[in-house]
């Protein structure tokens, strides 16, 4: 481990109760899922090896700054989530602001999958997430063509 990532750290320990399966198992990764379990509001969610650089982004380096930004909105905020991914965005906030309540847009099926399965497994976010399947435009359209990696699994990236 480089000096230099030790800073990032504390953001961890702000937000993974369980933070040695990130410290000391990351390099297994690619043998099996990472189980990770929020703080302070535990959820508990799966990473992934597809998934790991977008967990690493928003928890351990913070790229959103969650303390600022849920310092920054009332006790019950509404939140509209486009392009919810695997859901991380929604997990983290959710765990920090137990009265959120989030509409997340999603529009590829594999990631909805992932997003509905973490669902089922945490009352927390049952209660504060709505889910939509759908690709949200500045037009009204009937329909769109994404173009994705034909992975079978989550992504990232997908583009008109």
């Amino acid at each position: 481990m480089k000096k230099a990532d030790l800073h990032h750290f504390p953001r961890l320990f702000r937000n993974i109760a369980n933070w040695p399966e990130y410290t000391f198992y990351k390099g297994e990764r690619s043998k099996r899922p990472l189980q990770f379990r929020t703080r302070p509001n535990a959820i508990s969610f799966e990473v992934s090896e597809s998934l790991y650089w977008v967990f690493k982004e928003l928890f351990v380096e913070d790229f959103y700054k969650i303390q600022e930004l849920t310092s920054a909105l009332p006790a019950h905020p509404v939140i509209v989530d486009i392009g919810a991914n695997a859901g991380f965005f929604d997990i983290l906030l959710l765990s920090k602001l137990k009265g959120a309540r989030i509409w997340a847009y999603e529009p590829l099926a594999s990631n909805c999958k992932l997003i509905e399965a973490t669902m089922q497994r945490n009352q927390l976010l049952r209660e504060g997430l709505q889910l939509f399947n759908l690709a949200v435009t500045g037009l009204s359209v009937d329909s769109i063509k994404l173009y994705t990696e034909n992975t079978g699994s989550n992504s990232e990236i997908a583009s008109v």
